[in-house]
């Protein structure tokens, strides 16, 4: 079982986790990942060249990998070897996907008119999500979330330096808590041919959910429950850029605003905003002001405000602070006060390619992690 001390804060129950909880996660080799990160890629690459760059990309995969979308920059990019870099770095060879097409137009003039350097309105409509919660031993995220990622990240690396060579890329996690307590864990992880279902059962039960979670029992379905994985990714299913919005947010019991963000620039108020939102909701909690919250806001496509700013809060230091005022006196909310808070034309220690994988919260590298207590 886990140690005490991490029992101690499971038990902590707060309204958006307490209760029955499952929360799973995917590793960077899931297809649908591998899309996220190829779009992103492509983000990077332009905004490295041309900070103001427009970039709208959807990424596809199966027998071949898709480009689609708009993209306005003054970066040049090989875009075929770049999709196949990213693809070769997950971990997949060459030859297990058949080539990379391209189909990219400009940023259409309607939308640009309301996006552009003097405006910096919103690149579109929508409702962005925050949250935080007062774990700081679990990222300051809702605890199921992070354990079901840990055990992603975890298979990763044990993948990477070779400790279990069977292992492939593509990856699930999930994790079921209740009370505060973890239930059941289940792994589903890609593998060469060549390794025994029984052996790959042990193993990973040994070298990666012991160690994220402790030595729960596990009934043998709960690894590779379905047997055989050896085809995975592209060779197994089609992918696509920004179907795991959950995933890559707070898990399953906090609301998404339901806009994706891979492959899409800073001027999208959808990433932006909802970036902002976590390090709104986070400063919150790390300073004591309450035990959990969730910001919402609201952006209509070329304004520079939001519509409105909703705050939801738990353990309320005081219960009669005013925390739409207070957000709305101490942080930038138009969309380009908010690139420039948080730095995001011009990504230093962090890319857009490495929030594809593993979520976009609860990780230190990120500007919108960093607070001032």
């Amino acid at each position: 079982m886990p140690p005490d001390d991490m029992m101690s804060e499971m038990s902590m129950v707060c309204p958006l986790r307490g209760g029955h909880i499952t929360v799973e996660s995917v590793g960077p080799g899931h297809p649908d990942k591998v899309c996220d990160q190829i779009s992103d890629a492509v983000l990077d690459a332009a905004l490295a060249g041309d900070p103001n760059s427009r970039v709208a990309i959807e990424s596809t995969g199966k027998s071949r990998i898709k480009l689609i979308g708009e993209m306005t920059t003054n970066s040049e990019i090989d875009l075929p070897e770049l999709a196949m870099r990213v693809h070769r770095e997950i971990g997949y060879r060459d030859d297990e996907v058949g080539g990379v097409d391209v189909d990219i137009v400009k940023q259409s003039g309607d939308i640009a008119q309301g996006t552009n350097l003097k405006v910096k309105g919103a690149g579109d409509q929508g409702i962005m999500v925050g949250y935080a919660v007062d774990t700081p031993d679990f990222d300051y995220m809702p605890i199921a979330y992070t354990l079901a990622r840990r055990l992603i990240q975890r298979l990763d690396a044990v993948r990477n330096a070779r400790t279990l060579t069977f292992l492939r890329p593509d990856c699930k996690s999930q994790v079921v808590m209740r009370n505060g307590k973890v239930e059941r864990v289940t792994i589903a992880t890609q593998h060469t041919a060549d390794v025994e279902l029984d052996e790959l059962r042990e193993a990973v039960h040994r070298e990666i959910i012991v160690p994220v979670v402790g030595d729960i029992p596990f009934d043998p379905r709960q690894i590779n429950g379905t047997g055989r994985f050896v085809n995975g990714s592209f060779a197994a299913d089609a992918g696509v850029t920004g179907r795991k919005i959950v995933v890559d947010q707070y898990g399953p019991w906090v609301p998404v605003g339901g806009g994706a963000f891979s492959g899409k620039d800073p001027s999208k108020v959808d990433r932006t905003a909802a970036y902002m939102a976590r390090h709104i909701a986070k400063t919150i909690v790390m300073r004591k002001m309450a035990t959990e919250a969730v910001i919402h806001f609201a952006f209509t496509i070329g304004l520079t405000e939001p519509d409105s700013v909703g705050v939801r809060v738990f353990g309320a230091e005081d219960p009669e602070f005013n925390f739409e005022n207070w957000i709305r006196d101490n942080f930038p909310l138009s969309p380009g006060g908010m690139i420039e808070y948080l730095g995001l034309t011009k990504p230093e220690g962090w890319s857009y390619q490495s929030a594809a994988s593993y979520g976009h919260f609860g990780r230190p590298e990120f500007p919108w992690e960093k607070v001032t207590v």
